[in-house]
């Protein structure tokens, strides 16, 4: 039971002491014929058992059981009973995760945000990814192009608070094919070798074209480190170009590089 509840308890039973024992002790004492006293103490007697009701009803009846008071003699009052408003002013607390944390490019990855003692939230960091309407709590896909950090910051009774920063990676491809020479002196049958070396790393498969037309070996798929990386000489009977085209595992986030040999003649100068 509540302080409140036993001093009213305490006030109640008192309030029937005296509503119930003031009069019978008036009376009581006056119960015996006294001629001499009797027209004297009448008035007296209707006073005092008035008084004691008086004091009695007064803390007797409640408006609406809680909160007012009908004192006979002073009024009503207005005071609340028992009721505490608390306003928690502790600061924001947020928390962001990021899931999957690394992904390719053209993938998406979920964020997620949760807060307590915050009435609102923000984006922070790459771009305005929380909805408009500022929810405290939620998920949302994103697509980075490059690796990007995000945070929220969430506001309070308390203050604003920052999350933790997440950092979600993207792996962009990147590819090159080279040759060496890349000026080629023809040999009396009127041919020439080079060497073509190419690295492609983020990627999940290559082709490489040679005029136009698939050569060693193409589709070429990555390995494990997801890369696509060798070289291999080649002969040439004239200006020859090399394309490689290289593709990830969200199929997009294509890549290519172009590598052109020349033919000469001997007397030609480099």
């Amino acid at each position: 039971m509540h302080m409140r509840e036993k001093i009213q308890h305490s006030n109640f039973s008192k309030s029937i002491a005296i509503f119930l024992v003031v009069p019978i002790i008036l009376i009581t004492s006056f119960s015996f014929p006294r001629p001499a006293q009797a027209e004297f103490l009448v008035p007296i007697l209707v006073t005092a058992i008035f008084s004691s009701i008086t004091l009695g009803l007064g803390t007797l009846f409640l408006i609406d059981g809680t909160t007012c008071l009908i004192n006979i003699v002073w009024g009503c009052s207005n005071t609340t009973s028992g009721v505490t408003t608390v306003i928690d002013i502790t600061p924001s607390a947020v928390s962001l995760s990021a899931n999957p944390l690394i992904i390719d490019q053209g993938e998406s990855s979920k964020l997620t945000w949760s807060s307590t003692n915050a009435t609102s939230c923000s984006a922070s960091g790459a771009g305005s990814w929380i909805p408009a309407n500022s929810p405290t709590s939620g998920n949302v896909l994103v697509t980075p192009p490059t690796t990007s950090s995000y945070q929220v910051s969430c506001t309070g009774p308390g203050g604003t608070t920052n999350s933790n920063i997440e950092t979600i990676t993207v792996r962009v491809p990147k590819v090159s094919i080279n040759a060496i020479p890349s000026r080629v002196v023809k040999d009396s049958s009127g041919n020439g070798a080079t060497t073509i070396s190419w690295d492609a790393k983020n990627v999940k498969d290559c082709t490489i074209t040679k005029n136009g037309i698939l050569a060693f070996g193409s589709p070429l798929i990555a390995n494990a480190s997801r890369t696509v990386a060798s070289s291999t000489p080649d002969i040439i009977t004239g200006q020859t170009t090399y394309v490689i085209s290289c593709t990830n595992n969200a199929g997009a986030g294509a890549a290519s590089d172009t590598q052109i040999v020349n033919l000469v003649s001997s007397f030609q100068e480099f």
